[in-house]
């Protein structure tokens, strides 16, 4: 890492504070969960100098400047300095500035971007009144991210870029924020292992998405959804759940039930040769809040994520999964029955993986379905015909994958 001195570490494997070796500090803020809550920055005055290894407060007099920013609503609204500065949304940003002659108003600005497939941004155009707009920065990529020495417009306009993560380029840092680590892109490399590395144990955990980055993103720097090794696949989904009826006892129910439903491990055959099968469903809460009602949440809106967000409440009569990332789910038992005796999120993660029903309506009974958990029951079990669903489409990528001689692990995305 470029000038890097010292990084000190917080309970969650965040870093609190870096030290750079010419006196400039960059310190955070995290919240109970470990979510990016404030950034600062202190540039101190030229000729000092700090050993490797070791740390020094400044003197006020040795800070040049000091620089904040504040995320917050999830990171969506950012405030710099005290001011408010931008707020994010999937298609772009608002852009805030000080009204001329009144610096106590805000002029503000609609900047668009133009993304390709791994979800980076290429293009920022300034929208316009009278015009189509104007490109006011491009960028293009190598492939683990660092950027080409290239492009028409102002290449440091704005800081979202590679798979549409920040680049903190202050001091000379140069690394990419993707919430549970940072990533360096000239190195290739996270700056600390991955937090879910025991799950995949033949990567390296300082390694990006497996080393092959035009494939696959990693939206927080965690998890993946389908993985195959050797004769083993893991199927994953991540969950957050929000709401009125988003509690810790909701959730301790909600898992305990999901365990014993989607935990057994299962074979299915491929090609003449037979595969371990499991799943992985992790639920928590959306920003590790009980009952938390966010104004937005704006990775539900980001087409290249993987993550799932569903709403809980004690008011819902029927549960559903909506573009099979999003939902509502209820919170309690139906007809004076406890939640473990009536909880909808078994049969719900099915829709999260894609499944359909399978249980008696209107047209009748759905023979041969009676006792899965796509069927009528509510605890009913998992078999081949569902993970032969859920793997329909990854087998032909992994079949080109293995003629095209590749070795080691192969990872998919169901819902792209």
């Amino acid at each position: 890492m470029k000038k890097d001195g010292k990084q000190l570490t917080s309970v969650l494997n965040n870093p609190v504070r870096i030290q750079f070796t010419d006196g400039n500090v960059t310190r955070y803020v995290y919240g109970a969960t470990g979510e990016k809550l404030r950034t600062t920055h202190l540039t101190a005055v030229p000729n000092i100098s700090v050993p490797i290894g070791s740390t020094r407060e400044l003197l006020p007099s040795e800070i040049l400047s000091a620089d904040s920013t504040d995320y917050i609503l999830g990171g969506s609204l950012t405030m710099r300095n005290g001011r408010i500065d931008k707020l994010q949304f999937d298609e772009g940003y608002c852009q805030a500035a000080a009204y001329t002659g009144n610096t106590g108003q805000n002029n503000f600005t609609f900047y668009y971007y133009n993304r390709d497939h791994l979800g980076s941004v290429r293009q920022v155009v300034k929208a316009n009144r009278t015009a189509n707009g104007t490109v006011v920065q491009t960028m293009n990529y190598y492939p683990f991210g660092a950027q080409f020495c290239d492009g028409s417009a102002d290449n440091n306009f704005q800081s979202n870029r590679y798979n549409g993560k920040e680049l903190d380029r202050m001091h000379g840092l140069d690394t990419y924020d993707y919430g549970a680590r940072q990533y360096n892109p000239v190195l290739a490399r996270w700056d600390r292992i991955d937090p879910l590395s025991e799950k995949y144990y033949n990567v390296s955990p300082y390694a990006y998405c497996a080393n092959n980055p035009v494939r696959y993103i990693d939206p927080d720097g965690r998890d993946g959804l389908i993985s195959i090794y050797g004769d083993n696949i893991t199927i994953h989904a991540n969950v957050y759940l929000y709401g009125r009826g988003a509690t810790k006892t909701v959730i301790r129910q909600m898992q305990n039930d999901i365990n014993k439903v989607w935990g057994k491990n299962s074979s299915i055959e491929h090609n003449g040769k037979s595969y371990h099968v499991s799943f992985d469903i992790n639920l928590s809460l959306y920003g590790g809040k009980e009952k938390s009602h966010p104004l937005i949440i704006a990775d539900s809106w980001n087409p290249f994520s993987r993550n799932n967000y569903i709403e809980v409440s004690d008011n819902c009569q029927r549960s559903e999964v909506r573009g099979s990332d999003e939902g509502l789910w209820r919170g309690k038992g139906r007809d004076g029955m406890l939640l473990s005796e009536d909880d909808p999120a078994p049969h719900e993660v099915g829709h999260l993986l894609g499944l359909h029903d399978h249980y008696t309506d209107k047209d009748g009974i759905n023979k041969g379905w009676e006792d899965n958990i796509m069927g009528d029951c509510i605890n009913g079990k998992v078999d081949n015909r569902y993970i032969s669903d859920i793997l329909k489409d990854v087998w032909q990528e992994y079949d080109k994958w293995v003629n095209d001689n590749n070795k080691g692990e192969f990872r998919y995305e169901i819902n792209p």
